[in-house]
This record gives structure tokens, C-alpha cells and sequence, in this order.
């Protein structure tokens, strides 16, 4: 083909789509080995391309391809170019598929969404990207500016970037290969040349943070120094989560005057009041916040295979639990690792009930025994029967900070090998409320031995 001739390609692919694609022998057809049957994703609404393209909702995931890439090609996302003009040294990254059936918190299908990717994990340090790390927003600050919003009435609204990371520049000479699906059966002579970020490269968050930070300091915005993701400018407020943002004013013409002028610039929506916030309902009502994560305990339900189990009055038993050295190997097959990240966010977000089980478990993520699989499902019981229970955010009138702290001295002492330092280390609890409203919570075990349970009590609230 030649070079005019592999756009039409590429145009006339995604017309196809939007004509309910190829039939099934023509475009999609291709060689599967049979083990990729086997390496199925844990979460049914993450297919992988073949599930996808095979399964019932197929119609909708092809719709949301063709709409990637033509959104993709609107912002001048890459040139293609003849393989021949690359340098052999160059590494030529592979591109992938990433499909997401996105849910509303309480389970309602809100979209489906295809996300054209690059395999960033094949990219190399110090020839294809060097700085990377991008920051988000912390959870606490948002808990705060929620607890303001009642207080002080504020207008809050949220926006979703479209795209965010191809509305970024790309400085270094990327190459990548033709989305699949889109690319000829029988030529491979061509190759993307990426002019935008996209997602999955090593660079693309902070090229994208960058480039929206760039666009809020024009607009009067600078960056606090508590979190770099806050940003503060005259009347108004703004959170940042990656492609997320929460605007917070006193009146709301401020915020449609600062998205209006955002739109100028960048392919953003904005929605309605903060109703969902990164998969957490928000609710307000009177002058109370309740936040939930019902479909996130669901999530870690299914992936332990309790979704029918009994519930539990509490999340972990009387008894500390220990490293179990001698005691007998994990028989579950699901994966312990990642049920605790799901727990770590559901903990730090809005189950503040649960931060000490999780943390016990959590400790023993690179080894754990089945005494400490049975641990998670003790606490998988406890969730079955406070899923719907909600974190409530109702500020009392006067802007006090408070915290709350405990020690636990030695607590597992006589529960492991008393010649293991570790089993004397005591356990610190804390909570701290602004306006009496939980903003920041942990448990964890502390780094120093102490000898009394005064001295432990000390640590735990210096």
C-alpha cells in the first residue's frame, strides 16, 4: 500500500465499524492459541479483545472503538508513516486494546468504553521515556473540600476530560503499531508516528499534568502546598485525579465561567453536581455527604467467591493475626495481592471500619498462609453485611480539628516467636476530624520497640 492509500485504510476500517463492523471471518479473524482462553480477567466488565469482540455486548465495544479512534485522529494524535523511514534502532512499541464496561456505583451500566493503548511495558528506560512520575489528589483533601462544600454552601461541579492524555504533546519520537482491528491483514509496512501522548506510555501522565496545570495557571489558578493537585485561584477551587476534576466555588456562574474558558482550549464534559467521584457515590442531602463503594465490595466479593456468603458482625476475631510460619499453605486459588489493593482503597476511601483487619492481612501480601486467606474471608463476611452502609459527612458549624489516637503495646507478643522482634512491636490507631467529619484514618505497626504502654501511646500520637 502506499502511503495515501493506508489512511483510506484506517478511515474506511472505522466506517466499517460504524456499519456494525466486519462480519466475523474478515476484518477480526485471526489465529488464537488456545491458551488465551485460559488467561481470562478476574472482573467481567475488563474483557480482553477477543472476549470482547466475541461476547453479546461485541456491537457496543466496536461502536466505542471506532469512536476511540476517530476522536483519536480528530486531535491529530499521530501521522502514519512508511516503516521504511524509521531507523532500524528505533523500538517500534506494539499497541493494545483496553475495554471497560463502566458502571455506575450501584452496578447500572453508565458506557462502554475501548481505550487504544500502547504496551508501555515494552518501552526502555532512558531511551524511550526518562521522568514519569505524575501526582493525583489525595483523598483527605477531597473528604475536605466535601466537608466545606456543606459548610460554607459551596457550588461543586465535576469534569471529565475526553481523551486527556491525546490533548498532551509528545516531545520524544514514539512509533508505534496500527490499532487492531484496524490495521491490513496483509501489510505491516506502516506504522504510527505518535505526536500526542497516549495512554500507556511511561510519560503520558505527567505530559498530560503538565499540560492542564499549564492551562489552570493561565486562568488565574496556582498549585497549593499541601497537594500539588489542588489548586486554588479567586473565588474557586479545583481538585485534580488524572482526566478528573472537582470544581468548588461560592457561586456557580464562577465555575461555568472557568469551564467555558477551559473548553477553548481543551475537549472536556462537564456533568452534572458530584454524584460519582473515581466509581464513589456521593450523595448529599440536607446538610449531610454520604459516600459508598457498594459495587467495589461486590468487586472484591466475586473476586474471593463469596458473593452468597453469610455475613459477619465484625471485620477480624479477638485473636492478633500472625505471620504463621509453621502453619499450613493457602489452598484458595484467587489472587491475595489483589483483593488487598482493592481492600486498600475501599479503606482509605470510605470503610474506615475495616482499616485494622485490612491492615493485618496486608502484611503478609508476600507470603500469606491460609490463616490469612481464611482472615479475608472473615472480613469479606463482615462487608456482605455492610455494603450499604455509608461513610456520612455531617460538619458541625465551627471549623475544629480533632484527632484520636490508641496503641495496641506488643500486641503480638505470644502470638508469634518471641525471639522475632517484629512480634513486639505495638500498633497505633488514629483518626483525625475537621468540623467532626473523618478526614484521615490509619492503623499500622510502629517502627520503634517501646516498653511500656505509655511510651507506646506516646509514639502513636507524636
Amino acid at each position: 500500500m502506499h502511503l495515501g492509500t493506508a489512511k483510506t485504510h484506517l478511515a474506511k476500517c472505522i466506517q466499517d465499524v460504524n456499519m456494525h463492523f466486519m462480519d466475523p471471518v474478515g476484518l477480526f479473524q485471526e489465529t488464537m492459541h488456545p491458551l488465551t482462553y485460559a488467561l481470562t480477567r478476574n472482573d467481567e466488565d475488563s474483557p480482553t479483545y477477543w472476549q470482547a469482540m466475541s461476547g453479546d455486548d461485541a456491537d457496543e465495544y466496536r461502536h466505542a472503538m471506532a469512536t476511540e479512534i476517530t476522536q483519536l485522529e480528530t486531535k491529530g494524535t499521530w501521522q502514519i508513516v512508511d516503516r521504511s523511514s524509521i531507523p532500524d534502532d528505533v523500538n517500534v512499541l506494539p499497541s493494545t486494546w483496553v475495554f471497560k464496561r463502566k458502571r455506575l456505583p450501584d452496578g447500572t451500566i453508565r458506557k462502554y468504553k475501548a481505550r487504544f493503548c500502547v504496551r508501555g511495558d515494552k518501552q526502555v528506560e532512558g531511551i524511550d521515556f526518562f521522568k514519569m512520575y505524575a501526582p493525583v489528589v489525595a483523598w483527605p483533601v477531597v473528604r475536605l473540600l466535601l466537608t466545606l462544600s456543606i459548610v460554607c454552601n459551596l457550588a461543586t461541579q465535576q469534569v471529565d476530560y475526553v481523551n486527556a492524555f491525546a490533548q498532551a504533546n509528545v516531545d520524544d519520537d514514539i512509533y508505534i503499531k496500527l490499532p487492531k482491528g484496524f490495521d491490513s491483514p496483509h501489510d505491516g509496512h506502516y506504522m504510527l508516528k505518535l505526536s500526542k501522548s497516549l495512554y500507556g506510555l511511561r510519560q503520558s501522565p505527567l505530559a498530560w499534568f503538565n499540560t492542564l496545570s499549564t492551562g489552570l495557571r493561565a486562568r488565574g489558578f496556582h498549585p497549593s502546598e499541601i497537594d500539588p493537585c489542588l489548586f486554588l485561584a479567586s473565588g474557586i477551587i479545583c481538585i485534580i485525579y488524572v482526566d478528573d476534576c472537582l470544581f468548588f466555588a461560592k457561586e456557580q456562574d464562577h465555575i461555568d465561567d472557568v469551564i467555558a474558558s477551559l473548553q477553548t482550549e481543551f475537549d472536556l464534559e462537564p456533568e452534572t453536581d458530584v454524584s460519582t467521584f473515581l466509581g464513589i457515590k456521593i450523595s448529599k442531602e440536607n446538610m449531610t455527604i454520604a459516600l459508598t463503594e457498594p459495587k467495589l465490595i461486590d468487586n472484591i466479593l466475586h473476586a474471593v467467591h463469596m458473593t452468597e456468603c453469610h455475613a459477619k458482625a465484625t471485620p477480624t476475631t479477638l485473636i492478633p493475626l500472625g505471620s504463621d510460619d509453621e502453619g499450613p499453605p493457602r489452598k484458595e486459588t484467587w489472587h491475595y495481592g489483589s483483593v488487598i489493593g482493592m481492600l486498600l482503597y475501599l479503606a482509605g476511601n470510605t470503610h474506615p471500619d475495616i482499616t485494622f483487619a485490612m491492615n493485618q492481612a496486608a502484611r503478609y501480601t508476600h507470603r500469606p498462609k491460609q490463616i490469612h486467606k481464611e482472615a479475608i474471608k472473615h472480613l469479606c463476611r463482615y462487608l456482605q453485611g455492610t455494603k450499604t452502609h455509608r461513610l456520612l459527612l455531617h460538619p458541625s458549624t465551627q471549623f475544629t480539628l480533632n484527632c484520636y489516637v490508641d496503641a495496641d503495646f506488643a500486641g503480638l507478643w505470644r502470638y508469634e516467636d518471641d525471639q522475632d522482634p517484629v512480634c513486639v512491636h505495638s500498633h497505633t490507631g488514629y483518626v483525625i476530624l475537621f468540623a467532626n467529619c473523618p478526614l484521615l484514618w490509619a492503623s499500622k505497626l510502629q517502627t520503634k520497640i517501646t516498653v511500656s504502654t505509655l511510651e507506646a501511646e506516646y509514639i502513636a500520637l507524636a
